[in-house]
């Protein structure tokens, strides 16, 4: 082998090593960040998740406030109605003479 294949050889085999290195130190700075990461998110989804039941639990009682609101409004605008009706079918206390106006006196 000559001296020039030698020198090639060897700075192929230098380069080898120093990208070898490289990805070394890559995976092993680089991947610990991701895991990590990756376990804070899923530690992160995992109390989503376990707040789920309680997030439905207090939806449900605010729309069974909700609900009771609506059903007492709805019941009060009925009775106004109702009232308004009889008061425009019933005659008025102006308008009903005393039973003891009808006698004569």
């Amino acid at each position: 082998m000559s001296s020039l294949e030698e020198i090639l050889v060897g700075t192929l085999g230098t380069g080898l090593t120093g990208l070898t290195g490289l990805i070394v130190w890559v995976v092993k700075s680089v991947v610990p960040k991701i895991l990590s990461t990756l376990e804070d998110r899923t530690k992160a989804l995992v109390l989503a998740v376990e707040k789920i039941p309680e997030a439905l639990d207090k939806f449900e009682e605010r729309l069974a406030v909700s609900e009771a609101k609506i059903l007492a409004k709805i019941e009060e605008k009925r009775f106004e109605e109702l009232r308004e009706e009889l008061r425009r079918r019933l005659p008025s206390a102006e308008d009903i003479t005393p039973p003891m106006s009808r006698r004569g006196g």
